[in-house]
């Protein structure tokens, strides 16, 4: 029973990879689409108990959908890009069999997003909140597809660091948004003119929205999100109060551990050589204390998490956060663009104002470390190596580090 649940668990895992994939991309990365299209079908037919046998066009006959055979065949094996919105239409309508059966039993809790986003109220705190305010006006357009879409982070608790915090907003698609292939494909075309604001406010931004659906509500992993975050955020745009049913997901957080053990281990031999990858390296160890509160199933807001640790895990030697706290408090990346006057991307065409931001950025993230020198880097990236490599050993156990450590993320 329990491989059963993890085939659907990462059956859902795949789906959200590849919405976000084909939603939040310039490019449409279609190595890593197809990578997970075939991992999906695989965890549906081990679940479904097949013979597969390691040959992916026996897969197609597990989906009944007519078009299918078709659509696969075009976008994984024929590579083309204009036939994924249907493809991914069918998935959805798939996974919603799977999940709504798998869900019924579960109680639902109501979670409420406290406050609305007002930017009368915020627009004296920071400029980057017009940026934001610009991004809600944009995704009225697409309001008939939106469940739900809210900020959460320092930008919805008001303690962002200026030079620092990037944004986050989580948006949750309803069911509209893929009934059909026309849909997907407006959704992609809307949030692909978007993307270029989240450098706005942080030119070192590694990521654009978070995208689930609400599907995803009614088996919902918190490690997607805390449900304490969603209370913190300040509505967008949709509903504001959410039925959630909460599921386990165990696996993808010991994964994720192991990711970034893996990660690390291999940045001591690279060490990162500009400011943009060091700051991803510290953005992944600020994710630590969360990660191990959650794989022993305690979920917090990501700010309450670093105390909360210390005192679950004392046998762990925390010190290396407090120094990268205070590089985070330091930091300082030169972000002109914040200014980029909003009426621009009314009046100017999308094309023009995407490459003006994009060059920038380009050059922003190829800045050199100024603040650390090469030594000070080794030993900061060796340092907080041992602390992934001592988590690993003393939190979690041996056998579960065995069973668990292929990499399905």
């Amino acid at each position: 029973m329990k491989k059963d649940i993890r085939n659907i668990n990462q059956m859902q895992v795949q789906f959200n990879g590849i919405i976000n994939s084909y939603f939040n991309s310039n490019k449409i990365p279609m190595n890593s689409i197809i990578k997970k299209v075939n991992s999906y079908l695989f965890f549906r037919v081990d679940y479904l108990k097949s013979d597969y046998q390691g040959n992916s066009v026996e897969l197609l006959k597990t989906i009944k959908e007519p078009a299918f055979k078709n659509l696969y065949r075009e976008s994984c094996l024929n590579r083309k890009t204009e036939q994924l919105p249907m493809l991914i239409a069918i998935l959805y309508k798939d996974l919603s069999a799977f999940i709504e059966n798998i869900s019924l039993k579960k109680e639902s809790s109501e979670i409420k997003i406290n406050c609305s986003f007002d930017y009368s109220m915020l627009k004296n705190l920071s400029r980057k909140y017009s940026i934001i305010n610009l991004i809600k006006k944009r995704l009225n357009q697409l309001d008939k597809f939106i469940y739900s879409s809210f900020v959460h982070g320092s930008f919805a608790t008001k303690d962002f660091i200026e030079n620092w915090s990037d944004l986050d907003i989580m948006l949750v698609l309803n069911s509209n948004a893929f009934k059909d292939g026309k849909s997907i494909y407006r959704i992609r075309k809307a949030l692909y003119k978007l993307s270029p604001l989240f450098y706005e406010i942080d030119p070192l931004a590694h990521h654009y929205f978070q995208i689930i659906t609400s599907l995803d509500l009614n088996y919902y992993p918190e490690s997607l999100l805390p449900l304490s975050a969603f209370e913190k955020g300040l509505k967008l745009i949709g509903k504001g109060k959410l039925r959630v049913k909460s599921r386990k997901d165990h696996y993808k957080v010991t994964n994720t551990l192991l990711k970034f053990d893996s990660h690390f281990k291999e940045r001591t031999k690279v060490l990162p050589s500009n400011v943009f990858h060091l700051k991803e390296d510290l953005s992944y160890l600020f994710l630590l204390p969360s990660l191990l509160l959650q794989n022993r199933g305690i979920y917090l807001y990501k700010k309450d998490s670093f105390e909360r640790a210390r005192e679950e895990f004392p046998m762990l030697d925390f010190n290396i956060i407090d120094k990268a706290a205070k590089l985070r408090k330091d930091w300082h990346t030169l972000n002109i663009i914040q200014y980029y006057p909003n009426l621009f991307w009314r009046f100017l065409p999308n094309i023009i104002n995407r490459l003006i931001i994009y060059l920038y950025v380009f050059c922003v993230k190829k800045c050199p470390i100024k603040k650390l020198n090469t030594k000070e880097v080794k030993n900061l990236i060796r340092e907080i190596n041992l602390l992934f490599k001592d988590s690993l050993e003393k939190v979690l156990k041996k056998d579960e580090i065995k069973v668990q450590g292929i990499n399905f993320l």
